[in-house]
């Protein structure tokens, strides 16, 4: 598993571990927002699997997606297509593979029949719950806006929900598409695996088998944990066996002797992965023991010193990126005032794996201690010479970034959002309470802070069950300050919301002078090489 980064798009290519190459590889599309956060973990793991079997395989964010960088104001749909095919490129000529298999979940199912349509290198195509028809997913998308800004109509600007910025041009394509209308070439198998025989389904199966092309159609069954709400972690893993014994015996495999395979440039595939969002670098991090753990640091460009950095944690079960990709644009928000961070899987979340032996457990999202996490992911920064620290989380990531701040003296700040509690068990209030021992300890130590909440928000109880009415009894630790921000909803679902809370944070921390942006003229440390971060 090698992070690699190709037109600005970050990926990881899983290869073979067998004596001989195979002939074909896998490129895995995602869907998108939270289709693609659900599915992330998920995905690692299918990947690993193909992989184990002989097929090199390849997953990567889409332009304005996961780690990858921003689409800068262009139509997206147009810039996703050609994505795949840069994708698709890119992994045949890394691994030596002449035939492709893509796999797509929702939307990444009809990109990448998109793709195979215009491509006669594509012999397999497995779409997981594909979007048959543009527009209704479009509708969908459009409902599930509404419900969670209650507003009555789509914005004449675009379409936003789950992190996704959809301008009207990217709506208007998105609408047109209809996949029983997409012709594929000859030589392209087909496994569909679905929930639901819609009339759309049958119609779309009907008119590609009348053009000659084999499909398998299937029940999604142990497959729908792709599907699964990033809070539900203690669920058991999708089962790939159903995809893999499709694929063996509709496409088996052909090896390539490594004697007689076309030699490489070993440039090509490379262990660091380096992308130049504006105003940021950002390269791959293992950290903790055996480099289970997986991360993503963004520090400010070279000419930018930089000594200090904020370590962002998970919230729920959701990737590194964060919840509606929260966690990259506060990342490079803070790269633009001159702060680095570490965007960090917990283990068993997203890119990291469970446990240093390589075993792939379920995790549960208060029930595990993630101090260590954030100690490990400490020390690999101090190696690379960064000296001040901040924890910072949303919600589930709040809770962990509270308990890490209290468990390690180099922390000296905290950037909480919507802290759900203090401790999962229950706190009598009081002056010997867990909460007041705990903000008193913080307090000592001169930790600075910011316990930030949405108005409304349920977490707000258990602050005003230790510290009054809206936190008031705080006052008496000034390094901790409680904000309640109207305007705002729990998970943060707007861009603009999203913008207040890294706006607010930022304001704060730039308060302690570790933070504070430095001048090339005045201190002349550059911080860390970000070719030296990627390295374990």
């Amino acid at each position: 598993m090698q992070a690699v980064a190709f037109e600005g798009c970050f990926g990881w290519l899983h290869q073979a571990t067998e004596s001989f190459l195979s002939d074909t590889a896998i490129l895995l599309c995602p869907g998108l927002g939270r289709d693609a956060s659900r599915a992330h973990r998920s995905y690692r793991i299918m990947a690993n699997q193909f992989a184990t079997e002989g097929y090199p395989t390849l997953r990567f964010d889409y332009p304005g997606a996961g780690d990858s960088c921003e689409i800068d104001g262009r139509e997206c749909w147009t810039v996703w297509q050609q994505s795949v095919q840069n994708a698709a490129d890119w992994l045949r000529a890394n691994t030596g593979a002449r035939r492709i298999v893509m796999i797509g979940l929702r939307i990444g199912a009809t990109l990448a029949a998109l793709a195979a349509s215009t491509r006669d290198d594509v012999v397999g195509l497995v779409l997981l719950e594909p979007v048959l028809r543009g527009k209704s997913y479009v509708s969908q998308l459009m409902v599930e806006s509404r419900l969670r800004s209650d507003s009555a109509t789509m914005p004449d600007d675009g379409l936003e929900i789950d992190g996704l910025c959809l301008d009207m041009g990217t709506v208007k394509l998105l609408g047109q598409v209809d996949l029983r209308q997409v012709k594929l070439l000859p030589g392209c198998s087909i496994s569909i695996f679905s929930q639901f025989r819609t009339p759309v389904l049958a119609a779309c199966v009907e008119a590609w088998r009348d053009t000659g092309v084999p499909i398998v159609l299937q029940n999604l069954g142990s497959l729908d944990a792709l599907l699964r709400p990033c809070h539900l972690t203690d669920g058991p893993d999708a089962d790939f066996r159903p995809i893999l014994s499709w694929l063996q015996a509709a496409i088996p495999l052909r090896q390539i002797p490594r004697t007689a395979a076309i030699a490489l440039p070993p440039s090509l595939v490379s262990r660091i992965a380096t992308l130049r969002p504006e105003n940021s670098v950002e390269s791959p991090l293992h950290f903790g023991e055996n480099g289970h753990l997986f991360g993503v640091l963004c520090r400010p460009t070279e000419d930018i010193p930089c000594d200090s950095a904020v370590i962002i944690g998970n919230t729920g079960g959701d990737p590194h990126y964060g919840l509606a990709r929260f966690a990259v644009e506060f990342a490079r928000r803070l790269a633009a005032q001159g702060i680095a961070s570490l965007r960090i899987d917990f283990a068993g979340l997203g890119d990291s794996i469970s446990s240093p032996d390589g075993g792939e457990d379920l995790t549960q999202i208060f029930g595990i201690d993630r101090t260590p996490a954030f100690g490990a992911a400490i020390d690999m920064m101090e190696r690379l010479g960064f000296q001040h620290f901040a924890l910072n989380g949303l919600c589930s990531g709040a809770y962990h970034a509270f308990l890490g701040a209290l468990a390690d003296d180099r922390v000296t700040a905290l950037l909480s959002i919507n802290l759900p509690w203090f401790t999962v068990r229950y706190d009598k209030p009081g002056p010997e309470s867990f909460a007041r021992q705990a903000i008193a300890e913080l307090s000592h130590r001169q930790v600075r802070a910011l316990l930030l909440f949405s108005a409304g928000d349920p977490g707000i109880k258990a602050l005003e069950q230790h510290f009054g009415l809206e936190g008031t009894n705080l006052r008496d630790t000034p390094s901790v300050v409680a904000s309640i921000v109207a305007g705002l909803d729990h998970d943060l679902t707007r861009r603009t919301m999203r913008q207040i809370a890294a706006d607010k944070m930022i304001d704060f921390l730039q308060q302690n002078p570790a933070f504070q942006s430095k001048s090339p003229a005045v201190d002349q440390n550059t911080g860390p090489d970000p070719i030296h971060a990627s390295v374990s």
